[in-house]
Order: structure tokens, then C-alpha cells, then sequence
């Protein structure tokens, strides 16, 4: 009777290693991104072990990673009813929320914010597009601080093969300390995505309008369409292609066009994303600058951000940008280079359900060989935002 007791323990041990192997390899064909030969290991041990949790999540994953929802979200909660460890249970529950949201195919998100913002050189703003390009020396620097309010909206219209997306956004600043430049900002997109070839193709249309002391300043339009591709799970590419018409209410003469291109390189590892950006834009003038001249603008942006808890994100950014002038400033007889070096840091904190605030400061120091041109500011800023 004990050999036969120490014979079914044996093989029952055996069994069990066996299956453990089967989970293993179906798992690195998972990672590998083979998941059909992923589904054919887990379904061949589901076969023989069917009480098996393990295998049924990992099953369960491979198929959230196919596409098939509706049988992935089958398979976790068959396990969820079983009454697993609190952390599967927390797990299992993150992708039945992932599917709910792809299985939607019209829906809305964004948010609203509010923002108080402290700025110890309001006069120069050309660093902000929101501004529009005004420009002064740091020989009229002045303090400021203001209150602003931001609120974004995008619809999504899932079809069968491809993204249309609509959003809104409005800027708006209010109660300047000194500053009677009061800036408010309304834009309007549309967008078309698609896969083509293993490439994403976005083709946006969008128009926006700045207001400043309640008068309208600038209209925009721009086209441009982008083309991003997945390297890896954890690194893709970004190509955007620039072309912005901007139309000076005031003086039509100051209108102008850009062009230009945007390239990126973005990798994951873990809780940490890095991104890599270059820029190159030509402006045919540059609206709302003393001078009506033509510019070029080349930028580096080097950007990182890094979740230490899963409430919170700390991201920085490096961007330097370069503008040369093509023409001489007639006042001066001589043409004008700028330098342009920002650094950015942010911390978001959760305080609430999709409610966060969020710290920041901005360092902006703008070297021109025209001493004019050359000026300092710092920014600080409180944010507190709710997500929908």
C-alpha cells in the first residue's frame, strides 16, 4: 500500500513540474509576442490541468493581447470567482477596466484645471505658444502672478478599423497682478487614425483662435499629419510633419506660415519613460514680434518621467532651441540669434478618484547676440486637475 501511496505522489510531483514547464514556455512565447503558439500551450495544459489558475491568467493575457476581449474577460472571471489572493484579484480587476474601455466604441474623457502661476518676468512670453510670440527686454521685466483655467474634452469614435477623435480645449487667464495682457485660447481638432503596414498614420485638422484683452489676435490652422511605429513593447517611434497658417487679426501684413517637421524616440523601462525629440521649423514671419522677419527654429527635447508610487509621477524636461533670423533688424543693422534653454520639473500627485495636483517649475534663460532680446524668468506654478 505505501508503494502505491509513494508511486501517485511521484507522479503527481512530476505532473505538477511538468505543467509548471508548459506555464513557463507559454509565458515567454507571451513575451515574445507569439501568442498563437502562446494559446496553443495554454490550451493543451488547461486540457489536462483545467483547476489550474495560473495557466487560466496567463491564457486569459495572451487573449487581452489577441484583441479577443469578449473571451479574455470570460476567462478572468471564471478565476476571480474562485476567490484568488487579493493581489489577483486587484490585478484581474485592472484588465476587466481595460477591457470595458476597449470594448467601447464612443466615449468621451479630458479634464478641467485650475492653476495658480507665479511669474517673475511676464513680459516675456515667446517661449509659450499660448502668447503668440509678444516679445520685450528684460529692461521692462515685471513680476506677476494670475490665476488660470483650462478645460479639455475629446470624443472617441471607435470604427472598424480605425480612430476618428474631435477635442476641444479652452485656456483662459484671469485676476493678473499687473499684467494687462489677459490671454485666452479656444482650439478645435479632428483626427483620423489608422494602422498601414505595422505603421499608425494620424491625419489631424485643427483651427484655434487667442484672444488677448478680451480683443481677437490670432487665428490658426494646422495639418499635421504623423506616422508612429512600435520598435518593441517597449520603445516606438513618432515623425510629424508641421504646417501652420496663423492670420494677425490686427494687420493681415504680420500673418504668417510655418513649416516644419517633429521626430521622437520613446523608451519604457518599467515605471520609468524617456523620450528623445527633434525639431525643425521655418517661419515665413513671426507674428507679433517687433521685427516682421523670417526665422528658422531648430529643438532638442530631452524629456523623462518616473512613477515612485502608483499615485504619483515626477517628470523633467530639457528643451533647446536655437532661432536664426534670416533678415537684419533695420533698427540695429544686424541679424539675431537666440538660445533658448528650458528646463522643466513637474510632480503629480493623486488626491482623489482621477483628482490630482500638481507642482511645477520652469526655468527659461534666452541668450540673443541682440542684447534686447536676452532675458531670464522663472515660473512656478500650483495645479489641481480632475480627469474623466
Amino acid at each position: 500500500m505505501k508503494v502505491i501511496v509513494v508511486f501517485f505522489v511521484f507522479i503527481s510531483i512530476v505532473m505538477a513540474s511538468t505543467m509548471m514547464d508548459e506555464i513557463e514556455k507559454g509565458v515567454f512565447y507571451y513575451k515574445q509576442k507569439q501568442y498563437e503558439k502562446a494559446l496553443e500551450i495554454f490550451d493543451r495544459v488547461l486540457i489536462n490541468h483545467p483547476n489550474s489558475k495560473r495557466a487560466r491568467l496567463e491564457y486569459a493575457r495572451v487573449l487581452y493581447a489577441m484583441g479577443r476581449y469578449e473571451e479574455s474577460k470570460k476567462e478572468f472571471l471564471y478565476v476571480l470567482n474562485q476567490n484568488p489572493p487579493p493581489l489577483v484579484c486587484k490585478n484581474i480587476k485592472w484588465f476587466l477596466k481595460k477591457i470595458e474601455k476597449k470594448q467601447k466604441t464612443n466615449f468621451f474623457n479630458g479634464f478641467v484645471a485650475v492653476s495658480t502661476i507665479s511669474d517673475d518676468n511676464i513680459e516675456n512670453k515667446s517661449d509659450n505658444p499660448v502668447y503668440a510670440g509678444f516679445i520685450d527686454s528684460n529692461t521692462q521685466k515685471k513680476k506677476d502672478r494670475y490665476l488660470t483655467a483650462e478645460v479639455y474634452l475629446q470624443h472617441t469614435k471607435k470604427l472598424q478599423k480605425a480612430l476618428w477623435q474631435n477635442s476641444l480645449y479652452l485656456y483662459d487667464e484671469y485676476l493678473h497682478d499687473q499684467s494687462e495682457d489677459k490671454v485666452s485660447y479656444l482650439s478645435l481638432s479632428s483626427s483620423y487614425k489608422f494602422y498601414l503596414s505595422g505603421v499608425r498614420v494620424c491625419l489631424p485638422l485643427g483651427v484655434s483662435l487667442t484672444n488677448v484683452d478680451s480683443k481677437e489676435y490670432l487665428k490658426s490652422v494646422t495639418i499635421n499629419p504623423s506616422f508612429s511605429k512600435v520598435l518593441s513593447r517597449s520603445s516606438k517611434v513618432f515623425f510629424r510633419i508641421l504646417s501652420e497658417y496663423n492670420k494677425n487679426v490686427d494687420d493681415d501684413e504680420k500673418s504668417s506660415k510655418v513649416y516644419g517637421v517633429d521626430t521622437r524616440w520613446m523608451k519604457r523601462f518599467r515605471k520609468l519613460t524617456t523620450t528623445i525629440g527633434l525639431t525643425y521649423k521655418q517661419y515665413d514671419k513671426v507674428t507679433g514680434d517687433r521685427i516682421d522677419v523670417a526665422k528658422k527654429r531648430g529643438s532638442i527635447n530631452l524629456s523623462t518621467s518616473y512613477s515612485i508610487f502608483s499615485t504619483n509621477l515626477l517628470s523633467l524636461l530639457y528643451k533647446k532651441t536655437k532661432d536664426v533670423y534670416k533678415e537684419k533688424d533695420p533698427s540695429i543693422n544686424d541679424e539675431r540669434v537666440d538660445k533658448l534653454d528650458k528646463f522643466n520639473v513637474d510632480f503629480q500627485q493623486s488626491i482623489g478618484k482621477n483628482r490630482f495636483f500638481e507642482l511645477g517649475f520652469t526655468k527659461i534663460s534666452n541668450k540673443s547676440n541682440l542684447d534686447i532680446y536676452s532675458y531670464d524668468k522663472n515660473i512656478y506654478s500650483l495645479k489641481i486637475k480632475q480627469t474623466f
